[in-house]
């Protein structure tokens, strides 16, 4: 089997490159064939990922960077067997490896060497698929924001999406939407945010959708409508913690449903953040493929216990 590095050399400004040497340190004179490629340019890692799995033998793509990177090894593993993708989280909100246990060892070359292979989901969206989670709104715009202040020194992750954050509370809020899943959903009028998760965090430090998971084959789907600024601010440490759908779900403010299928239609163009990448959009349809990737589980780690629908929520 071969085994590739894929690097980011911009994510985590630099943070990537720091585990060169641990990898060579690691498998050199073990008889393990590996590679360490250093991506040049946005998509040059999912075309380099799609190519070497072309070849069609067995081979493990690590990747080091953050859930943008993920999602372009992902995008470029879509679809062939003989591939899985790992990843060594040297992003700066890496929001997918908040989905399981002792995040420490995922820096642990010999535990990614001899990590197990576990089947995810993965959301489709047009012609792209998410690995942990779709934002619109309010969260979406944040992201443009938070992605400008990382360019500044030791501004990064969380710190970085709390000023995102404050900036946009100060700008006009909520976008008209239409939002529907094929099984009874129709909802219609101005949306603060919506979030569409495989995963459950986003922002470096937000547990939007407590609930979702990785490989159930659903999808969920959590909707806030546009409140005054002061009951968004009520809100804010809820939705950090992950409780806000059970605290402002009575109020009719919040919808949640956990689904297979959704679509997202809006009169005027509006920005969606897939995996932290921002696309503008008019129609959104989003479709759950079950268990069409495998990812990867580090040896000592495992999937984080999720929490049990409160019942009357679905």
């Amino acid at each position: 089997m071969k085994h590739y590095f894929i690097i980011n050399p911009e994510a985590g400004q630099g943070k990537g490159k720091e585990m060169i040497p641990q990898v060579q340190r690691t498998l050199a004179g073990r008889g393990i064939s590996f590679h360490i490629h250093m991506t040049r340019f946005p998509g040059d890692g999912e075309g380099f990922i799609r190519e070497k799995a072309q070849e069609g033998r067995p081979v493990r793509f690590y990747v080091c960077g953050g859930d943008g990177t993920l999602h372009e090894a992902i995008n470029g593993a879509y679809g062939f067997t003989n591939a899985s993708v790992g990843l060594i989280p040297t992003g700066t909100g890496n929001d997918f490896v908040k989905n399981f246990t002792q995040r420490d060892i995922f820096f642990d070359i010999e535990a990614q060497i001899n990590g197990k292979e576990i089947p995810i989901d993965l959301i489709r969206i047009n012609n792209k698929r998410a690995v942990n989670m779709v934002n619109i709104g309010f969260d979406c715009e944040v992201a443009v924001e938070a992605s400008k202040l990382k360019k500044i020194p030791f501004i990064q992750g969380p710190l970085a999406y709390w000023g995102g954050l404050c900036k946009r509370f100060c700008l006009p809020m909520g976008e008209e939407m239409e939002i529907t899943d094929g099984d009874g959903m129709r909802l219609s009028g101005k949306f603060l945010l919506c979030t569409i998760a495989n995963g459950s965090f986003c922002g470096g430090a937000f547990q939007s959708s407590p609930y979702a998971q990785i490989d159930d084959g659903l999808m969920d789907f959590g909707g806030i409508r546009t409140f005054r600024r002061m009951s968004l601010l009520k809100m804010l440490p809820s939705y950090q913690n992950g409780t806000y759908i059970e605290k402002m779900q009575a109020k009719k403010g919040v919808h949640f449903k956990r689904c297979k299928n959704l679509i997202v239609r809006s009169k005027n163009p509006l920005f969606a953040s897939i995996d932290g990448e921002i696309f503008s959009f008019t129609d959104l349809e989003m479709q759950v493929e079950k268990q069409a990737a495998r990812f990867i589980l580090p040896k000592g780690t495992s999937k984080v216990e999720k929490p049990k629908v409160t019942e009357g929520l679905e």
